[in-house]
């Protein structure tokens, strides 16, 4: 009794804690085909300062939604 009791009470926040992961991993793929794009565009059109500027931060973006993924793996 005391056991399903506490399932039933687990069971939202495993759900919560899934969906979370679920969206960081969709947010990691937007950031991946963001930084791809990017990179895309910039062959394309080159313009010097702004193009390796913009590249760098999408690199940047990617690494840290990557380490925010990872660090959510870890705690939940």
């Amino acid at each position: 009794m005391l056991e399903s009791t506490l399932s039933m009470a687990l069971e939202p926040l495993f759900i919560t804690k899934l969906i979370f992961l679920i969206v960081l991993g969709m947010y990691s793929a937007f950031a991946f085909v963001l930084s791809s794009q990017i990179k895309t565009m910039n062959a394309i059109v080159e313009i010097k300062n702004s193009s390796a500027l913009l590249y760098a931060v999408s690199l940047i973006h990617l690494v840290l939604v990557l380490s925010l993924f990872i660090a959510g793996l870890v705690i939940l």
